[in-house]
């Protein structure tokens, strides 16, 4: 059909698809006879919002993006398509307008079906018409249900920051750690040794640069994984492998961080690739600066650490890159907070680690330290220090803005973290604060790790809240949203969110509380001061409010694909001295939930 596609590979593209999976092999012959092989670069347009009804494509490689223009004047993105997918085919039942505009993220190829001949093959097949029915609604209620489709990567280019970093090496450990998946690793000296001395550079348009074409779509046609290892400098083999990747992987390491050539080119250039670039920080030396200063001056999307010497860190990359990471949220509760504890200690036990961390109030810091990489004990140890050790965290102060001063939480939080930066981590983490002042969810992913969790326990008229950079009032990330899932969901790209919720009915004293809702504080305390007067059964102000900060955001956080609830309704908000029971009654909880449900419910797929 062409030189990168031909009849055989048509056919069995569109036997693959679900639309025409009843027809038989004559059937689909004809049909791979009536379509026609489209190539796009990356950057290039198929179909533009607005236009008439027109043709139906069938992604063989590459990806493309669905965009929908807003009133604003600016774009939504409302999809990714990838091999395998159709595009367009509500227009074959349809005199709509194009609904999106369709745009290639890196070179893509294609299968054109003429909107008419499609229309008149497919209305003569009962299967094949009732298939694409199926498919229409399928496709209107997965758009329902997400607003935001993700194709799966297969293709990754690794580009080298700089010539001393070895892309070829880290390649290599990246290719092992997909799992049963084939992969196949495409660099210069590969494709000059199948193909010829200076294929690799070769134009385009020129025979060499056709027959490069087609080697590289042969492949990823073939089902395999692709990583492509660009060179170290500016050449023309590095420019093809940028515009054929899905995703981008710039490589850093050392202590060197001007941009080089091929940054400068990558990140700012004119031809500024679509496909979305992700910063990975190859520390096996030992010596390679901070996250934090590498990303300074880098627009990417997120960050990654890895050292090939430790497999665990590359398969962590390769598990968030195909869609199969997996994260954890830790929910605010009070004292409750050290339940996470045992359940992650009751996960670790089963060999379950997370790739990203995330949570609000007492959750947040509980994430960032399981984000650092600690054990268990050793948070235990930080926890209890700064909450029971401590005494109280409520040093008193005359009640203009909060009961406490909250230099007591503060520096407790500053002697965990120091000036730790959360890029820094060596696993993603975010925390979430209440951002008064805009009145939304303040999500914190990047700068001083004690900030951010100080905002996000900041518990409105306990503690004082936060002032962000910009001047705003931040506080308790769980008067918004005390189970960030969606927030989770959104850096996954796919995989599983696990969550630990530990809202649960609390045992407020309610028994000398006015049905009229009058109250002294003075009758209460004097009874206090009385040892022959029996104490009064009303629940304490530090009390309500933690437990409505507990309870403020409600059920409108998003389900999470496994949520846990540990039963701990025997433990009061402020029993911090009650830890062991309560890291004890979570790792029964969840170690009995593994036991019963296995370890693969909690597992990536």
């Amino acid at each position: 059909m062409t030189d990168y596609v031909n009849a055989a590979q048509a056919q069995r593209a569109l036997g693959e698809h679900p639309l025409f999976a009843e027809l038989a092999e004559a059937q689909l012959e004809t049909l791979a006879g009536l379509a026609d092989p489209v190539a796009l670069r990356a950057g290039e347009t198929l179909i533009t919002e607005g236009d008439a009804p027109g043709d139906v494509y069938l992604v063989l490689t590459g990806r493309l993006s669905a965009t929908v223009a807003r009133v604003d004047g600016g774009v939504t993105i409302v999809g990714e398509i990838g091999p395998g997918e159709v595009v367009g085919e509500m227009s074959v039942f349809s005199d709509l307008p194009r609904s999106a505009t369709v745009v290639a993220i890196r070179d893509t190829t294609l299968l054109r079906l003429p909107r008419q001949r499609f229309y008149d093959f497919i209305v003569a097949d009962a299967p094949a018409l009732l298939a694409m029915s199926q498919l229409l609604v399928s496709r209107l209620e997965s758009a329902n249900r997400s607003g935001d489709r993700r194709a799966a990567l297969r293709t990754f280019v690794v580009v080298p920051a700089m010539s001393s970093v070895d892309a070829e090496t880290f390649a290599q450990a990246l290719a092992k750690e997909f799992g049963d998946r084939r992969v196949e690793v495409v660099d210069r000296a590969r494709i000059e040794r199948n193909l010829g001395a200076g294929v690799a550079d070769a134009a385009p348009g020129s025979t060499d640069g056709r027959n490069l074409g087609g080697y590289l779509h042969d492949l990823e046609v073939d089902g395999a994984l692709m990583i492509l290892v660009a060179d170290g400098g500016p050449t023309n083999w590095s420019a093809r492998a940028i515009r054929q990747a899905d995703r981008i992987l710039l490589l850093v390491s050392g202590r060197t961080l001007e941009l080089g050539d091929v940054e400068r080119s990558l990140l700012f250039g004119e031809d500024e690739p679509r496909a979305p670039i992700e910063l990975v920080i190859d520390e096996a030396s030992g010596e390679t600066a901070p996250a934090s200063a590498w990303l300074v001056g880098r627009p990417v999307r997120r960050h990654h650490h890895v050292d090939p010497a430790q497999p665990e860190s590359v398969r962590r990359l390769a598990r968030r890159l195909t869609g199969r990471g997996i994260g954890l949220v830790l929910s605010g509760g009070g004292a409750r907070g050290f339940a996470h504890l045992g359940v992650v200690a009751a996960f670790r036990e089963a060999g379950l680690d997370f790739d990203v961390w995330g949570g609000a109030s007492f959750g947040a810091s509980l994430a960032a330290q399981l984000a650092a990489g600690w054990s268990v004990d050793r948070i235990t140890g930080e926890m209890v220090r700064g909450t029971v050790d401590v005494g109280t965290l409520l040093d008193v102060t005359f009640p203009y803005m909060s009961l406490a001063k909250g230099h007591t939480l503060t520096n407790s939080i500053n002697e965990t973290f120091g000036d730790r930066c959360i890029e820094d981590l060596p696993r993603e983490f975010f925390c979430v604060s209440s951002d008064l002042t805009a009145g939304r969810l303040r999500v914190h992913d990047r700068g001083s790790i004690a900030h951010a969790v100080r905002a996000s326990v900041a518990i409105p008229g306990i503690f004082p809240p936060v002032r962000s950079a910009e001047g705003h009032v931040l506080v308790d990330g769980g008067i918004m949203d005390n189970l960030p899932v969606a927030e989770m969901r959104s850096r996954l790209d796919g995989g599983k969110v696990v969550a630990i919720d530990l809202r649960t009915r609390s045992n407020l004293p309610a028994g000398d509380l006015s049905a009229g809702g009058e109250a002294s504080g003075w009758q209460p305390l004097l009874r206090r001061m009385n040892p022959a007067k029996e104490r009064m059964d009303l629940p304490r102000m530090i009390d309500l409010l933690i437990r409505s900060t507990e309870l403020a955001s409600g059920d409108r956080h998003d389900t999470a694909d496994v949520t846990l609830r540990p039963p701990l309704e025997g433990f009061a908000l402020l029993e911090f001295g009650a830890y062991e029971s309560i890291i004890e009654s979570g790792y029964t909880y969840a170690k009995g939930m593994i036991e019963a449900e296995g370890r693969s419910v909690f597992a990536p797929v």
